[in-house]
């Protein structure tokens, strides 16, 4: 099983100087060779668990290179539909998309590519197959419908640390800010992988499953975060659904 990803041209898309741009283009042919090797690793681990193989399932989804440099994003998808002016500029929903200068960018640590690529198959598993995503499980592990952004994660977080009892009373005990602080960010760690997984339950849900791929041999490491741990157990279940050996 073997997948080429490829360049999108996308010169029409606004935002970067034409100096960047430039740059993201001449450097692009430098860069596919190691997204595709990161591409061809993520997908041979979806293939492990179930969720592809070829021509079945997740094998639909594509991965594609913009010219155009990062305004910020690592990576990206169209998961719940694409505007007008991105269809013109040849945008599709469900493919992940890669900004040309980030695959060689030396300002990211190491696997960043392969955790990025991770996380955005997470959206476009969505994107691929939404009916998966509309059944009870989804909203019992993350809390809210996966396209919800009229609330997010945090706030709900939030709402249900001041009902907590044991929390406030916990917290009441702290003598100093910084106790309170540290206290608090230890409950965000047992319940979020990451800052971004809290701003939308899409990030969370993609946020574990980047989790759960990578670590799939060695779940247990997660036991002493509750939180965390049901949404990556609640993952394990979709995969096991899709490959037929389980129910969500």
């Amino acid at each position: 099983m073997y997948s080429e990803a490829h360049a999108l041209t996308d010169l029409a898309w606004p935002g970067p100087s034409v100096l960047q741009r430039v740059t993201a283009w001449w450097s692009l042919d430098d860069h596919m060779p190691v997204v595709d090797r990161a591409y061809n690793k993520v997908r041979g681990e979806l293939e492990e668990v179930g969720l592809l193989s070829d021509g079945v399932y997740l094998d639909a989804v594509e991965l594609e290179v913009s010219m155009m440099p990062s305004l910020g994003e690592t990576g990206y998808v169209y998961d719940e539909g694409v505007g007008l002016l991105r269809k013109l500029a040849g945008f599709r929903q469900g493919v992940i998309y890669l900004p040309g200068d980030i695959p060689g960018g030396a300002h990211l640590p190491p696997g960043t590519l392969l955790n990025t690529i991770c996380h955005e198959y997470a959206h476009a598993w969505y994107a691929h197959d939404p009916g998966l995503f509309a059944k009870p499980w989804f909203r019992q592990a993350f809390g809210l419908e996966y396209g919800e952004c009229m609330i997010t994660p945090r706030e709900l977080w939030q709402a249900r640390l001041k009902r907590d009892r044991s929390y406030q009373q916990q917290c009441r005990a702290c003598r100093t800010k910084r106790e309170r602080e540290a206290l608090k960010a230890r409950q965000f760690g047992n319940d979020f992988l990451s800052d971004y997984a809290a701003t939308l339950a899409k990030e969370d849900f993609a946020e574990s499953f980047a989790t759960y791929l990578r670590y799939r041999n060695s779940l247990e490491r997660f036991k002493s975060r509750p939180g965390v741990n049901r949404k990556i157990k609640a993952v394990g279940r979709a995969v096991r659904l899709v490959g037929g050996g389980g129910v969500v």
